[in-house]
């Protein structure tokens, strides 16, 4: 290929990369600002600082984009504490209300970029247009957050951190008097009858330690140990002793009762005769005593 054919062929590439930048630029919004000739400088004034707003930023009308921020500057260099001035690039075709007002929102959590919203009252009817000769604007700076979260909720979260407050400066007595309930008092100053210290949880537990450790000193003694395994010998001699007295006393509770239905079930039999030999004396008896009172 010839040198001449290979440079025409690289201008060309060249001037259709130039192209395309250009097209992109002018389409995202990010045309410089000599190429804008057709746009109309906004001042924005009230802003006291700025967090997450640049050269840059989107600005909208409304919700729809109408300009960028162009630059940021002190309104008085030699007192910064009277506001930033944010200036913007207003494209040529939209125009804004006089009754209008600029609402700044820096990044959301500290993440992204900024945004200036030009917000419209729609209860405010307004005829006038600000003029693109020197136009300004007042703004003020707001939050995405605030504008998402009701005025009620955080009305609600505020009272309920107020009681929460609340409810923490009511149990401090509480929480003082469990710290005297739990802090560390030994038996020896609890005794002591010149210091005026009174038994707390602490001292109790103290004390079922010593008793625990001389339990065990006591149940390890080896005479200790034999005696106790002498008295449950002789516990279970003298259960065996009277369970084999229970049941000899069972043996004769049984029969003395046997023995006595036997002579109860002869006596009838033994009766019978002498009824029968005492009824002709009685029927004699009888006669007389008719006679008698005859």
């Amino acid at each position: 290929m010839k040198e001449n054919t290979r440079n025409f062929l690289v201008g060309i590439f060249v001037i259709i990369t130039l192209s395309s930048l250009s097209v992109l630029l002018v389409m995202f919004g990010e045309t410089p600002t000599w190429l804008r000739t057709s746009d109309w400088k906004l001042e924005i004034h009230g802003v006291k600082e700025m967090r997450g707003v640049n050269a840059g930023t989107p600005v909208t009308l409304n919700g729809v984009e109408i300009g960028r921020v162009s630059s940021l500057d002190f309104r008085d260099r030699k007192r910064p504490e009277r506001g930033i001035v944010i200036n913007c690039m207003i494209k040529r075709e939209f125009s804004i209300p006089s009754g209008a007002h600029a609402k700044v929102y820096g990044a959301t959590l500290g993440i992204g970029t900024g945004l200036i919203n030009i917000v419209v009252d729609s209860d405010l009817p307004s005829t006038t247009i600000i003029p693109k000769d020197n136009a300004v604007l007042r703004g003020q700076m707001s939050s995405m957050l605030n504008e998402l979260v009701p005025p009620e909720a955080v009305a609600s979260f505020q009272r309920t951190v107020d009681e929460i407050g609340n409810f923490a400066s009511a149990g401090a007595p509480v929480a003082e008097n469990l710290e005297k309930l739990l802090e560390e008092r030994s038996i020896l100053d609890v005794d002591d009858e010149d210091q005026d210290v009174m038994a707390n949880i602490s001292t109790a537990v103290e004390r079922i330690d010593r008793f625990v450790a001389n339990l065990n000193l006591v149940l390890g003694d080896a005479n200790v140990q034999d005696d106790a395994r002498g008295v449950v010998r002789d516990l279970k001699a003298s259960s065996e002793d009277l369970r084999a007295m229970i049941a000899d006393l069972r043996k004769q509770t049984t029969g003395q009762h046997q023995q006595r239905r036997r002579q109860y079930g002869k006596q009838p039999q033994q009766f019978v005769p002498q009824s029968r030999r005492v009824s002709p004396g009685d029927h004699h008896g009888r006669r007389r005593h008719r006679t008698h009172c005859q």
